[in-house]
Parts: C-alpha cells; sequence; structure tokens
C-alpha cells in the first residue's frame, strides 16, 4: 500500500505525493529532474539560471525536507467555475501539515498569547505577524553563503 508524503521545499510551498518510499515521491514531485539535462533538452545555455527557475517552481534539486504524513484530510470544493480549491479541514491534518512551518507555528502561538485589540485578521498588526513568519519561511530552506 503506498504512504502519504509531505515535501518541504526550499520554496516555502509543499507538496503532497502518494509514492511508496520517499526515493519514489521525490522523483513524483519533480525533484529529481536534473537542471542540466533540461537545460540541453530546452536549448538553454544558462544552466544555474534554469535551475533557480526550477526551485522557484518547486522543481529540480533544492533543500527541502519529507516525512510521512499520518494524519491528513484535504476537501475539494467544487467551484462555480468548474475548478476545485482545495482545503485543510481537520484540526489533526492542519496541525500534521503545519509541523514543517515552525516560523508559522511561532506566529500562531504568539497571536493568541497576545492581546490585540482586534485579534481579526483586518487588524494590521495581526497580517504583520503572519507576513512575517510566512518570509521566514520562504527563506529558512536558503542556503545562505
Amino acid at each position: 500500500m503506498k504512504k502519504l508524503f509531505m515535501i518541504r521545499l526550499e520554496n516555502g510551498n509543499s507538496v503532497i505525493v502518494q509514492a511508496n518510499n520517499c526515493e519514489e515521491a521525490l522523483d513524483f514531485a519533480g525533484l529529481m529532474v536534473d537542471p542540466a539535462q533540461q537545460a540541453a533538452a530546452m536549448g538553454e545555455r544558462d544552466v544555474a539560471g534554469l535551475h533557480l527557475i526550477l526551485v522557484h517552481d518547486g522543481l529540480g534539486p533544492q533543500n527541502y525536507t519529507i516525512r510521512e504524513i499520518e494524519n491528513f484530510l484535504c476537501v475539494a470544493h467544487l467551484e462555480d467555475e468548474g475548478d476545485f480549491e482545495l482545503s485543510l479541514e481537520s484540526g489533526e491534518g492542519s496541525d500534521e501539515f503545519y509541523k514543517d512551518y515552525p516560523h508559522l507555528r511561532e506566529a500562531e502561538k504568539k497571536h493568541l498569547l497576545l492581546k490585540f485589540a482586534d485579534p481579526t485578521f483586518d487588524n494590521p498588526d495581526v497580517r504583520k505577524l503572519y507576513r512575517d513568519a510566512v518570509e521566514k519561511e520562504r527563506t529558512r530552506l536558503l542556503v545562505v553563503s
């Protein structure tokens, strides 16, 4: 039976993939794409530039974390235009998902502990708290020279 894996990408996004093992999950997610081979196939001379584009798109070799998911529930809401909007609908599923986002968990704790006059997302201070956490998450796995 295949397992569900969560791959937390360098760009801050995540991929949920069903696979037999971690290696297969990484392959299915496109992280095994060779930038040099891709550049050659496209006639692109700037391999490093193409690699950067791939990483921004969540493909090719990059920093990531991977683990098997134990609790996951996702609901696909059918939109009027025929598209689907996916959302995490259970506490356990959300908790499982956020394990790979420590800065977001920290922001959520601060949000709950701090006594904001207006604790909703209409409050610019609350929005800034989460925007800062998201920015940290988008750069957390980057290699700093």
